[in-house]
């Protein structure tokens, strides 16, 4: 059954507090996961069933709207709902120290197992970064005893079809970036009301990317002027204005991904949270645990260009 959310922005609660600060350590880093909205499921139901949502298209209108003056009410027009889902994925990352680190500090004056904490955060921020910037499907989890089967995610280019993908190629073989790209990109999410706001893509992508007009005219000397662009933000198009070039290792050489941030968010079932293990031997361990799964809000919030050259 379709679900609503409540955004953590919306929420006073400290069980929020290592979410929101994985949010702000991960701008670098982790930049799609810092981006998009955390929330949680507006009510509670089995874990087991998945997360689904509805998202409503943008209206159309037909163009042939005439009455008789006096006459019946209009009808009620329907709205054009869609119906989407995905299934949760638990994450976690186990960290500690020996009995012999225990309250000691390394050679820098910080607490062992605080080092150790940050960096098994970054290993869960990369981890789940690349699960959702990935194109896999997603799994509905089993709890059968004897033949259990984790849930997984279905990531953000699980959601990219025909209708919101321009093909860059050309009789199966790749083509350069160029504006005409660009633009029939943003072109997509322009019609349906949501503005590419960010296009994330690779270093193949971004030098190419860069390339694009570094020979003008020289309009003294007619001569061509080698001028080196480094584009942290793409302008002036008339579909998309102001939108931000974002660099990942996580995505392929050969596409670039548009993303309307507000149409995306990470739904939590259980808030990221850091559980003591207790004592192993003469050592003690802790656990980062996420669960979570992605919510497409809009299938046109996502677009991307495939098939560039690299």
């Amino acid at each position: 059954m379709p679900v609503g959310m409540i955004y953590l922005d919306d929420q006073n609660t400290p069980e929020k507090d290592l979410v929101t600060e994985m949010a702000r350590i991960g701008k670098t880093n982790t930049p799609f996961y810092h981006l998009i909205k955390k929330g949680t499921p507006s009510k509670k139901g089995k874990a087991i069933d998945g997360h689904q949502w509805w998202y409503e298209a943008k209206p159309t209108g037909t163009g042939d709207n005439a009455h008789i003056e006096g006459g019946d009410t209009a009808n009620s027009v329907d709205r054009n709902l869609g119906e989407s889902k995905n299934h949760y994925q638990i994450i976690k990352h186990k960290f500690g120290v020996t009995g012999s680190a225990e309250g000691k500090q390394d050679i820098e004056g910080k607490d062992e197992m605080t080092v150790a904490g940050v960096t098994s955060i970054d290993d869960h921020l990369l981890d789940i970064e690349r699960i959702i910037l990935s194109d896999a499907e997603p799994v509905q989890r089993v709890n059968t005893e004897g033949a259990e089967v984790a849930g997984k995610l279905g990531g953000v280019r699980h959601w990219l079809t025909a209708e919101n993908t321009v093909d860059a190629l050309n009789a199966g073989t790749p083509t350069a970036l160029s504006k005409k790209h660009l633009r029939d990109m943003f072109k997509i999410g322009w019609k349906q009301g949501v503005i590419t706001e960010y296009v994330f893509m690779n270093d193949a992508q971004k030098d190419k990317l860069d390339e694009i007009d570094t020979e003008s005219s020289n309009s003294i000397y007619g001569k061509k002027d080698l001028r080196v662009n480094d584009y942290q933000t793409i302008k002036n198009f008339t579909y998309a204005k102001d939108v931000q070039v974002i660099l990942t290792p996580h995505l392929p050489q050969d596409m670039i991904l548009g993303v309307n941030a507000d149409s995306l968010a990470l739904v939590h079932q259980r808030l990221s949270k850091i559980e003591t293990l207790g004592k192993t031997g003469d050592s003690i361990k802790k656990t980062i645990i996420t669960e979570l799964t992605l919510r497409i809000n809009n299938p046109y919030g996502v677009t991307a260009i495939t098939g560039l050259e690299e």
